[in-house]
């Protein structure tokens, strides 16, 4: 850490910042002997959307006529490309709020961006199931269910102000569709008269439709929750790594060469994004002295 104590400190900051020194970026920033203010989260602002081509400068540059910056960053990838969103921010609440005022939705290098307040994690709530829709999800369709076929039915319920059915590149229908109420109760309506009834030759199930920052949410929640339950397991002593096992290896296998050990409450076995098994895995156990015993099982064979 560099402290400028002269009236060079502004001019360091505005041509020192965002330079390149041994092949890094570097950041210089006002320095703050209470890092409350920065930790507070007033003044901060998600930005996304972001286009190619805008890096930590460029940002810097959009944001800082409307207040002093304490921090700004574009999230990248490891070779140095921009994920599309940033994060920018305000010495002030004042400041944060003129730049959303002015930024959010307009275009910024041909892109459409959104300035928001940033909200961490943790005080993200998850959608609220009780709040109304229109937009409904359909699966199980026959596939050769056409969207007058499907419009006529539902349109029993009331004015439908869309209607698409999803289909692949070949032009064949996926069975899934979307259907958009003018108004939530018809929405309602059908969701509560329809799903789960016969449509064609096929029983139909039908969901809110959820946008996808809502079912990231519930990603992120429900991954968040498996993660607290392992470490709680851990923890207890009721989790057993395995590592090693063979790629052919499935679910099961592990669950009934385990099974002599005791009694089995969980088996994950880790896979990337294509469902392939990554090689290792958890076991989780009813009690620590059949997770301690699970190390002496002859097991060997399986994932050595």
């Amino acid at each position: 850490m560099v402290t400028l104590i002269t009236s060079p400190n502004k001019t360091a900051l505005e041509k020192l910042n965002h330079t390149p020194l041994y092949g890094k970026m570097i950041r210089v920033m006002w320095s703050h002997r209470n890092p409350n203010g920065r930790k507070s989260g007033i003044g901060n602002l998600f930005v996304k959307n972001l286009s190619e081509s805008i890096d930590n400068v460029k940002l810097h540059e959009i944001f800082s006529k409307y207040g002093k910056i304490l921090s700004c960053k574009v999230a990248t990838l490891l070779d140095g490309m921009s994920k599309g969103f940033g994060f920018v921010q305000f010495e002030s609440e004042e400041s944060a709020e003129k730049a959303i005022e002015n930024l959010n939705g307009s275009t910024v290098a041909g892109k459409e961006i959104y300035v928001g307040h940033f909200v961490k994690r943790n005080d993200r709530g998850l959608p609220n199931p009780e709040v109304e829709y229109t937009n409904l999800y359909i699966k199980n369709l026959d596939l050769d269910m056409t969207e007058e076929l499907l419009q006529e039915k539902f349109s029993e319920f009331g004015k439908i102000s869309k209607l698409t059915i999803l289909k692949d590149s070949n032009g064949n229908s996926k069975g899934v569709a979307f259907v958009n109420f003018e108004t939530p109760d018809n929405a309602k309506r059908a969701m509560e008269e329809i799903n789960g009834t016969q449509v064609g030759s096929k029983i139909i199930y039908l969901a809110k439709a959820q946008k996808k920052a809502e079912r990231e949410q519930i990603l992120h929640h429900h991954f968040d929750e498996r993660g607290k339950e392992h470490i709680q397991k851990q923890k207890l002593g009721l989790n057993v790594y395995v590592k090693n096992i063979n790629l052919d290896v499935h679910d099961d296998e592990l669950r009934e060469v385990f099974g002599q050990c005791g009694t089995i409450t969980s088996v994950r076995l880790m896979r990337d994004d294509n469902g392939k098994s990554r090689g290792f895995g958890f076991i989780g156990f009813s009690t620590p002295k059949e997770a301690g015993k699970a190390g002496s099982c002859c097991i060997r064979n399986l994932y050595m």
